[in-house]
Order: C-alpha cells, then structure tokens, then sequence
C-alpha cells in the first residue's frame, strides 16, 4: 500500500483549519520503518486486505458486501466510480448505480458507493457506528506507490528545500520520496487518531499523523480510496476512507515527511445513515 509514515501535531483545532489548498488526493502508502519491511499480508487477527481492490486500475476501494443480490463498493468520487478489480478479478460499475453520499449540510461528499456486476462472495463488512476516539489506533489499507528504501534528508529555510546527506546537523525534514509504479502493491500501516478535520469537498473526516514509528503509515499516489479499520473486541470495523493529505509549504512532490504530512480519513460514521438507506432500503422504510 502506498502509505508513507509521517508524523502529524495532534490538534483538533488546529486540523479545522487546514485549508483546502494544502489538500491533495491521498496516492499511495510509505511506512515509516524500512520500506523493505512493507506489510502485504494482514496481521494475524484476520485483517480483512481481502476486501479492498483497486479502482479503475490506480486507485483503490473497499468491497462492503453483498446485499439483497446487489453488490457494492465504496471509494473516493475523485477516483470512482468504474472498474474494480478483486482477488484478480476485473467487475464492472453497473449503470444508474452511483450515489455521492451527501454532508450533514447536503452537500456532495467525496464518497462514492456503486454497484458492481458480479458477486466476489466475501461476507459484509462491519461499519463503524460511531467517530473514533483521539488516540485510537486504526489500520489503512491501500494500493498506493511505496517509498525507496532509505531516508531521505532536507534543509528547510522557508524557500525551496534543498536535498542533503544523513548525517548533516543542518538537514530538519526527514522522510521518504516514493516510488515505484501506481498502482503499487497491497499494503497496511497504522495510524494513531488525531483530532477531526475536513477532507476533499468538506467531507466530515479525521486524522493521523505520520510518525517515526514501526508500520506507521502515510498515503501516497494509488491510496484514494482505501480502507481504514478499527478493531473493536473481536471484530474488524470499517470507520473510514482515505481521502487526503495534509503536507508543509514548499515539501517536495513525491514525498512523506515526519512531522508534517496528515492522512485525511473520511469518517464513514458520518455517513451510515445514508450508507445503511442506499444496502439496507427496507431498514430505512421499516425502522
């Protein structure tokens, strides 16, 4: 997954204000340990890496399940609706079957739902009901570039940055330039909730900060759409969508950045009302 591990200034309010500028569509997934050390397999607690797929071949989405013969998929609006290809298998959107799910203010969100010609037959996915605490620990799934094996350095003097050596006392960004082709492969990393915010199209969201931690993550080119888990007891649920980042002025394109870059996250429990009306039509009738 192309997450790239940065690290985030945990403030909410701080967060409120991130101005849409300083957004861009989430690309792929650095960890902040060796990228050698990716994770492409789940831990052994049953992470569900089976239900997130890639959208029109570059982007990613998440398979939410089988309701009633209709099969969905949820993903960024920036990247879907379209194909979406599973366990190696390439389904096709279903005409008319789109809906952009609104904000509370009715206003259209970055997420998407849509119906896919065929039945990958994977059990429904648990969504979340409620926003995350600060300090949760989630989990980010995507398809996202990976991140070269060794550190990059920087001097940041408020101009452009200027690339340097490990080592060098002057050099105060540190991270990763990705790379690698998008799509790139299945991955996870983590992530510790920092405060809510707002991602692309004021979709209602939360945050994680990239920090200099083992598997902690960061999105990168081919992320846009992927999962985000909680664990919660004994079930995996389904509490967001990667949506953003957050960067530093003047940062380089192509890269993560301890102690700057924010995964963005969509908070899906925002929008479970809408969710659960468009699976579950005779719920809503039938409360």
């Amino acid at each position: 997954m192309g997450i790239s591990q940065r690290l985030w200034i945990a403030i909410a309010l701080y967060l409120l204000f991130l101005s849409g500028s300083q957004l861009t569509n989430t690309k792929a997934t650095v960890l902040a340990s060796d990228d050698s050390a990716t994770n492409k397999s789940g831990p052994t607690n049953g992470l569900p890496l089976d239900h997130v797929g890639l959208v029109n071949n570059g982007e990613s989405g998440v398979y939410l399940g089988n309701y009633h013969g209709k099969s969905w998929v949820l993903a960024a609006n920036h990247s879907g609706p379209g194909s979406f290809e599973l366990g190696g298998i390439t389904y096709h959107s279903l005409a008319g079957s789109t809906h952009q799910l609104l904000n509370p203010d009715s206003t259209p969100s970055d997420i998407v739902l849509f119906q896919i010609d065929g039945d990958p037959g994977l059990p429904p996915l648990n969504l979340a009901p409620s926003s995350p605490t600060n300090r949760a620990q989630v989990y980010m799934i995507g398809f996202g570039q990976s991140g070269q094996p060794n550190r990059s350095y920087w001097i940041d003097q408020g101009g452009a940055w200027i690339p340097t050596v490990p080592g060098d006392p002057a050099a105060n960004r540190i991270g990763y330039q990705w790379t690698g082709v998008q799509p790139g492969p299945e991955q996870w990393g983590v992530g510790s909730v920092g405060g809510s915010t707002r991602g692309i199209n004021q979709t209602r969201a939360f945050c994680t900060r990239f920090l200099d931690q083992m598997n902690n993550a960061c999105g990168t080119g081919g992320d846009s759409g992927g999962g985000v888990f909680i664990r919660q007891g004994h079930q995996w649920q389904l509490i967001g969508m990667l949506d953003a980042l957050s960067g530093l002025a003047n940062q380089p394109a192509g890269t993560s950045v301890f102690n700057g870059n924010v995964n963005v996250i969509a908070d899906l429990s925002q929008y479970r009302t809408e969710i659960d009306a468009i699976l579950l039509p005779e719920r809503a009738r039938h409360p």
